[in-house]
């Protein structure tokens, strides 16, 4: 049985699947490339299913961004695999709640749909708003597991810096530097579809498809095919700029935060996220 030798762990749009991407080049390690999702949604498999997406002779990890939210999820790592390491990214929860936004709008979930980011921001989505008050989840991983074992990573910085970065963690994971990394010339990014019209038709069509689907309708392959040369044709890197009223809104909500987030982590998170102070704001 195999089990891995580390997880990262989060946050969610902090840059994790790129460096999965990263990680996956040292010829030591292997990753599978979809999140295994196991402690959270597929404990009941089993732990030899979970060892089944590792490969003996290699530091095996996974990669499963919600883990860091989820209690039960990391208790579960605790129990099973208790020496294990942790990697958990952050960023600028600004920028972080942004790019979520565009994600799941992108990928058509109906609370997202056409809504204004600041619709959304009214909604109080969690995933939005929430999961950028690392402090308290921050704390809790702190009560699970030794600081020793966790590495964080600010997703600034190995934006700036990759293969500096990424030989740090390789370092905390106890494998030699490799230096003849392939540099990403995007890390991840959101899409957007350029057409609000065109965005509603496909989330119709998609509705469309996977109703036939689960009544095994065979056509529901042409639909899924309409919708995905839609998609291609109208689909653009990145996103507009958030309006500068949503940023104040947000940096209001997420400041005590991050203040505390820097006396946790002793870095000056303001510096690196260019973080204003309220008090000199006006």
């Amino acid at each position: 049985m195999i089990s891995p030798d580390f997880i990262i762990v989060g946050a969610p749009k902090c840059g994790t699947t790129a460096l999965v991407s990263y990680l996956s080049q040292h010829p030591d390690i292997y990753m599978p490339k979809t999140e295994v999702k196991y402690y959270n949604y597929n404990y009941d498999n089993g732990i030899m299913w979970y060892s089944d997406h590792f490969e003996s002779g290699y530091i095996n990890g996974e990669k499963t961004a919600s883990y860091f939210y989820n209690t039960e999820a990391l208790l579960r790592i605790k129990k099973d695999n208790p020496d294990c390491k942790l990697i958990l990214l952050l960023r600028n929860p600004i920028d972080r709640a942004y790019s979520y936004y565009w994600m799941a709008r992108y990928a058509m979930r109906e609370d997202y749909l056409l809504k204004t980011f600041d619709e959304v921001l009214d909604l109080e989505t969690k995933e939005v708003l929430e999961y950028g008050l690392y402090v308290k989840y921050l704390k809790n991983l702190y009560k699970i597991f030794s600081k020793d074992q966790i590495k964080i990573v600010l997703f600034e910085d190995y934006i700036k810096n990759p293969v500096k970065e990424i030989n740090n963690v390789f370092s905390f994971l106890n494998v030699k530097p490799y230096n003849a990394l392939h540099t990403l010339t995007r890390l991840g990014g959101s899409k957007h579809i350029t057409n609000t019209n065109i965005e509603k038709e496909i989330y119709n069509i998609t509705c469309k498809f996977k109703e036939m689907k689960q009544n095994n309708n065979k056509k529901w392959v042409d639909y899924r095919n309409e919708r995905n040369w839609l998609r291609t044709k109208y689909t653009e890197q990145g996103y507009e700029l958030m309006k500068t009223k949503s940023y104040i809104r947000l940096h209001k909500f997420y400041n005590d935060d991050i203040n505390e987030l820097e006396r946790l982590l002793n870095i000056n998170l303001k510096e690196k996220w260019n973080w204003y102070n309220e008090d000199s704001s006006s």
